[in-house]
C-alpha cells in the first residue's frame, strides 16, 4: 500500500509547477526526477510514474499533472456540494453515494481518500 505525498512534498510539487517551463526544463536534475517518481507514485498510487524522460518532456509532464491534480481539485469541491444539496434535501444515502462514487473515480489518494471520510462522516450522521 503506497504512502500518502506529505505536505512538503505537495508543496515541492506545486512550486515546481509554478515555474516557466524553460526553468522547470533545468529543474530536470536526477534528484528531482526522483523526488517527482515518489511523489507521483504517493499521490496516484494507479499511475506508472514517468521515467526516462528528456528535460523537455519532464517540464511537460510536471505541467500536465498539476493541471490535471486542479482539475480533481475542482471535481472533489463540486461532489461535496453536491453532497451537502443532497444532505439538506433529505437524501443522505444519495449523498453518501456520490461522495463515494467520486472517491472510487479519482485517482488522486488525497482527494479520493478525503471524500470516503466526508461520506463516512455523513454515514455517522445516520445514526
Amino acid at each position: 500500500m503506497s504512502q500518502e505525498a506529505s505536505h512538503d512534498e505537495i508543496e515541492w510539487f506545486h512550486d515546481l509547477a509554478k515555474l516557466p517551463v524553460e526553468e522547470l526544463v533545468q529543474q530536470a536534475t536526477d534528484h528531482n526526477r526522483t523526488r517527482f517518481k515518489k511523489f507521483v507514485t504517493a499521490s496516484l498510487p494507479d499511475h506508472v510514474p514517468p521515467d526516462n524522460q528528456s528535460p523537455a518532456e519532464f517540464a511537460t509532464t510536471v505541467l500536465e499533472l498539476r493541471a490535471n491534480q486542479r482539475g480533481w481539485n475542482r471535481a472533489l469541491g463540486e461532489a461535496l456540494i453536491h453532497a451537502d444539496d443532497q444532505r439538506s434535501e433529505g437524501n443522505l444515502q444519495a449523498a453518501i453515494s456520490a461522495l463515494r462514487s467520486f472517491a472510487n473515480s479519482c485517482p488522486w489518494k488525497a482527494f479520493g481518500d478525503f471524500a470516503h471520510a466526508q461520506a463516512d462522516n455523513l454515514g455517522k450522521d445516520r445514526n
